[in-house]
């Protein structure tokens, strides 16, 4: 039997503009959040919850910010939550999300695994949504799928390169305005 088991405090994400490194478009940040992972002979068991996930703008919609001009450590980052758990819930120390999946390797005619509850299953997953609240402003979450399907998943392609607006090939230098960009989001 193999046991893992991951726990993240907080974790803060900041994704800037692509060829402003002054310029925050937003931010992801994740609470109390629980990973386990138990591999059995006959089943694995993953169990995640999650205390919150926020997601915030940072352009200052709808007075978004150019991204053409360089933003020194004087000027304030504007937070809007796009996403996050409701805090009206009556519960408030309960998780946003919490998941507990059975994955079963040998379905036999009675269920191998002490969890297999019907042997014409070879999953079972239960999962539990707290109040969550989702500001939908179009332009925001147009502008953070754009962000993820350029930027995240070309990264994650075989023959991926990241280039400017001119063609050319963009990896960043050294004292590009990202120190000042750190400063105003510790504000």
């Amino acid at each position: 039997m193999l046991h893992v088991v991951v726990k993240l405090a907080f974790l803060n994400a900041t994704f800037i503009h692509p060829f402003n490194t002054s310029y925050p478009m937003f931010t992801v940040g994740v609470k109390q959040t629980e990973v386990q992972y138990t591999k059995r002979i006959d089943c694995d068991e993953v169990k995640v919850k999650i205390g919150n996930l926020q997601v915030f703008d940072n352009t200052d919609y709808p007075r978004t910010k150019t991204p053409y001009i360089y933003y020194t450590s004087d000027d304030p980052v504007v937070s809007n939550e796009i996403l996050g758990v409701n805090i009206l819930n009556e519960d408030v120390n309960s998780d946003m999300l919490s998941l507990e999946m059975f994955i079963f390797a040998h379905p036999g005619p009675q269920g191998s695994c002490q969890f297999q509850t019907n042997k014409d299953f070879d999953m079972t997953m239960k999962m539990k949504l707290s109040q969550v609240k989702f500001l939908y402003m179009q332009e925001c979450t147009l502008r953070i799928v754009d962000y993820f399907m350029q930027r995240i998943m070309r990264l994650l392609s075989v023959n991926s390169k990241v280039e400017d607006e001119d063609g050319k090939e963009d990896y960043g230098e050294e004292g590009d305005g990202a120190d000042d960009l750190m400063k105003r989001l510790d504000k």
